[in-house]
């Protein structure tokens, strides 16, 4: 009997400790998320990152009981997971810190190009052809990219053209642009093997794509060449880089 008693009450014990931790763990602020740092965004806001995360919403929920989520409400890889619905966000990092602490690293995509989309507005999308936000006009000089037949597409996802070649240009081509350190106003890319891309006062003609290397090399070379007169118009002939440049002037 005394044996049975012993066990119970030892079995009572260990249920009250479990009880008191389980309070102390759940109940009382400590593990509270209240040290959060979040770096690496100037593109998207932090609270916008945080509502993503889940961090805001878990708020939300306690019905302001709670200052901050609970350390164990939400994990990692959930929020990462949130975040990186956001189409701006390439990359989230996030790393807890028992007790209290979360941290977030984001890397963003940057507007590369501007898709014209029937004259309806702007696609804004980033160097690999991700759709970012579509919007009216255009905030910052990026190339126009015209030529592409564009059907149905959705933000935060790869651009969805009929003619896939020309957009495989048009991505190639942008991602050059930033390699040559070029600022292009507007690219063609309605005939790949007869490319026209448009910057200051000259239409450029690329031809196709061979030699593309070589003959943005040379495009730069004539663009900062001190001897060069901006206010010429007319027309730059690149589409065969061996034989060298062939420049008329608008009349």
């Amino acid at each position: 009997m005394r044996k049975k008693r012993s066990k119970l009450f030892g079995g009572t014990v260990i249920l009250a400790v479990v009880a008191i931790c389980a309070a102390f763990v759940f109940l009382t602020p400590f593990f509270d998320m209240s040290e959060r740092v979040l770096y690496g965004n100037l593109i998207v806001s932090d609270e916008e990152i945080w509502q993503a995360s889940g961090f805001t919403m878990i708020m939300e929920r306690t019905g302001g009981l709670r200052q901050y989520p609970h350390f164990f409400s939400i994990t990692a890889a959930q929020m990462e997971r949130g975040i990186l619905e956001i189409p701006y966000i390439r990359t989230a990092t996030v790393t807890k810190s028992l007790p209290n602490s979360v941290t977030i690293h984001v890397t963003e995509r940057t507007v590369s190009g501007y898709v014209d989309f029937h004259g309806m507005g702007f696609i804004y999308i980033d160097e690999t052809g991700m759709v970012l936000e579509v919007r009216e006009y255009m905030q910052r000089l990026l190339p126009i990219i015209v030529g592409l037949d564009v059907g149905e597409f959705f933000v935060g996802q790869y651009l969805a053209v009929d003619n896939p070649q020309s957009f495989s240009v048009a991505v190639e081509l942008t991602q050059q642009f930033i390699g040559h350190g070029l600022g292009i106003d507007r690219m063609d890319v309605s005939d790949i093997f007869d490319i026209r891309i448009f910057v200051d006062n000259m239409e450029v003609l690329l031809g196709s794509m061979d030699d593309i290397d070589r003959k943005l090399q040379r495009l730069y070379g004539i663009l900062n060449s001190p001897d060069r007169v901006q206010s010429v118009r007319g027309t730059l002939d690149l589409t065969d880089i061996a034989r060298g440049h062939i420049f008329t002037p608008l009349r």
